[in-house]
Order: C-alpha cells, then structure tokens, then sequence
C-alpha cells in the first residue's frame, strides 16, 4: 500500500486484541493510532451499527482530527498492567464464594454475632465449631471454603510476583516515591504506575483527574452552574484504587508509610511536606478525591 499511495496514517479501536497490530503496523514504519472507544463521537439518533459503518465513521473523524488515541505501553509494562490486574480480579472473585459461605450458614440458623469482621481468626474458629446435620451442607462448606483457601494462595503468589517486579529499575523509582504518600504499598503504587504509564505525558494536574474520572461533572447554562457527582469516566482501576485510599485515610486505619528517597524531593516543595518526611508521625500531603 506504501508502494502504491505513498506514507498513510491508519487507526483502529482498542479493544481485547490489546496492541499486536499496533506493534506490527509500527514494524512496518507505519504510522498508527489506537482509538479510545469512549471518546469516539456519537450521534443520540443513529440506531444502525454494522462494520461498514463503523469503518466509515472511524475513517471520517481519523481525517478530521476528531478523535482521542489512547496511549500504548511497551510490552514489559503491559505484562505488568496484566499481573496487577489479574490480582484485583482475584481479590474480586474470593468475595463470591465468602458469601456463598456466609448464605449457607444464615440459611440453617447460624450467623455470627461477635462484633468483628468475618473471615478473621475468630470467625475461623466460630466456623470449625458450627454443626451442620447433612452431608450436603458439609461438602457445600468444604468446598466453598477449599476455593477460598485456594484463591488466597493464588493472591499471595500475586502479591509476591508484583513484590519482585517493583524492585526491577523499570519501576523502583516511581513505586519508591508514590510509598511516600501515607497508605500506599507496593500493590497500590504498581497498580497507579501501570495503569497511568508515564505521568510526563499529563499536560497539567487537571488532566490527570479528568483521566482518572475524578473531576465533577456540570450542568450549567446561563448563569446557573450545577455540580454533580464524580464523572467516573476514564481508567477504572486506579480510580477505585485511590477512592479506597482515601476512605481508608478519613478511617485512620492505615499506618505509616516508606519514606521517599531525599534524591526525589524537589527544593520547591512546601516546609510541610518536608517537615512530614522527617516526622512519619506528622500529617502527609493529602489527594482530595471529590465523592460521587
């Protein structure tokens, strides 16, 4: 096709396929873009969808500028991205056979009522104590409680993975400064680093909030200004991650944290901020992540 049309530009949506063709088409010195699927223009009455429209329309805005490419990582980060999310799905799948546990029980009469959370030590030994007349139930139990101790296993293994990983030099200089801020790990500094990449390429605070779904949405015309919930729009993951970040902060159940390296801190930086790295028991910067 270069022989014949000379240099072209090509794009295509992101999807499942994950960047193969990108990657190939780049081989070939072929410049390429991946579409963001969610940003693409739509119109409210077109209710006819084929491939052939699809192709059209994606051609139309791609010449027109009108849409958003997505940005692609290399190939070490994107194995990495796959491992952090492979343990959030663990993590959200051991909930399901949890509960399956908690119905069973509810069902023949027996709730817990000590106070504390489930699934600590003392519910472990409150469960062994539990007595359940039939066999069913038993082997229900058994079985629900073996997936349990499974998918935990797995989540440990995860856990250990993305430990090593993040003392590889890709990535110990971010995961190192983002276990400066108060309640977060390994886990949650990896998950911010694989899903937001390269952070240089965000333009200005503001675009990292809108990219996370973090800034208020509006309704406003005239003179009216409404203000709405979060816009939830944008990467998922590290949203609920830093969401949960901060609930856990306003708990005040999270203890201190890994100091950041001197190396990292900039001269500008507030007295306050470098006052908290002197004293881990002094207040930390805080992320002010408006709520829905």
């Amino acid at each position: 096709m270069q022989t014949r049309f000379g240099a072209f530009s090509c794009s295509y949506e992101a999807s499942s396929c994950g960047y193969v063709l990108y990657r190939s088409l780049k081989e070939l010195e072929v410049d390429c873009s991946v579409i963001t699927p969610g940003l693409m223009p739509r119109r409210s009455g077109d209710r006819i969808k084929t491939d052939r429209r699809d192709a059209k329309k994606l051609a139309e805005y791609f010449s027109a500028s009108l849409l958003t490419a997505c940005h692609v990582p290399d190939e070490q980060w994107e194995a990495a991205g796959h491992l952090v999310c492979s343990r959030a799905a663990l993590v959200t799948d051991l909930h399901r056979p949890k509960m399956r546990v908690l119905s069973l029980l509810k069902s023949r009469g027996h709730v817990y009522h000590s106070g504390k959370k489930p699934w600590m030590k003392t519910f472990m030994q409150w469960l062994n104590a539990v007595p359940l007349e039939y066999d069913s139930d038993r082997h229900v139990l058994r079985t629900n409680l073996a997936q349990i101790e499974f998918m935990e296993s797995q989540i440990r293994e995860h856990d250990q993975q993305i430990a090593h990983m993040a003392e590889q030099p890709r990535f110990q200089t971010q995961v190192e400064i983002l276990q400066g801020f108060r309640g977060i790990a390994v886990f949650t500094a990896m998950q911010l680093v694989c899903e937001l990449g390269d952070i240089r390429r965000f333009g200005h605070p503001t675009a990292i909030m809108a990219y996370l779904g973090l800034v208020p949405s509006q309704r406003s015309s005239g003179a009216t200004v409404r203000y709405g919930g979060i816009t939830k729009t944008g990467n998922v993951h590290s949203r609920k991650a830093l969401i949960l970040l901060r609930r856990s902060r306003r708990r005040g159940g999270l203890g201190g944290s890994r100091r950041v390296d001197p190396q990292y801190i900039d001269a500008k930086q507030s007295a306050s901020f470098q006052r908290s790295q002197k004293n881990p028991d002094s207040a930390k910067p805080e992320l002010y992540i408006p709520e829905a």
